[in-house]
């Protein structure tokens, strides 16, 4: 599928090129681009070339999402028809609406990884994941902690590694090399048949 969202979004380049409107295509940048980014197997190798690429078009895509206002994108990527936030204490319609009154439904999105963050789209949301995966291999590459360790670290939680061992069986290891053996509790239902 990855293949065929790029193949569908240089169609569209295309089409601008010769003269398409400039707005419809701007939306099918967003569109193809969203899907090609979360449909994109994942690299093998990370070098910083790959990683700086990634980012470059991530960019590019959020650079167009950043001219749209929230109602031109509710028409690309609807909201989640999710109700149950109150019950469950997350966000859902009725949230991403408030925000998006808050903001102003007409104005221009200006930071679109925060405006991202507020909105309850499964494709916008994994592509939002998607985005700052690629900041945190950069951050990685260079000899960074990556953003979950590093709050982590800011809330005093010592961070652990998970290990497999030859047989099969899990440990983890702290960060002063102490290792720690897991232990799996079975249901008591659950009997050992010999």
């Amino acid at each position: 599928m990855h293949l065929i969202y790029l193949q569908a979004l240089i169609n569209s380049m295309e089409d601008y090129k010769n003269g398409a409107d400039e707005k419809e295509s701007i939306k099918k940048l967003i569109f193809y681009g969203v899907k090609a980014i979360n449909t994109k197997p994942k690299d093998e190798y990370l070098n910083l070339e790959t990683i700086q690429s990634n980012i470059d078009f991530n960019n590019v895509v959020l650079g167009a999402i950043g001219t749209l206002t929230p109602k031109e994108l509710m028409n690309i990527f609807p909201l989640d028809k999710y109700y149950k936030g109150a019950k469950y204490e997350s966000k859902d319609y009725f949230y991403s609406m408030n925000y998006i009154k808050d903001h102003g439904i007409n104005k221009p999105i200006k930071d679109p990884i925060s405006f991202l963050w507020e909105y309850t789209n499964i494709n916008t949301s994994i592509f939002l994941m998607n985005v700052l995966r690629e900041i945190d291999n950069l951050r990685i590459s260079q000899g960074n902690q990556s953003m979950a360790s590093e709050f982590m670290e800011a809330q005093g939680i010592k961070p652990l590694r998970k290990y497999t061992d030859q047989k099969g069986k899990d440990f983890f290891i702290n960060d002063k090399g102490q290792t720690m053996r897991i232990k799996k509790k079975y249901p008591r239902y659950l009997k050992l048949v010999k």
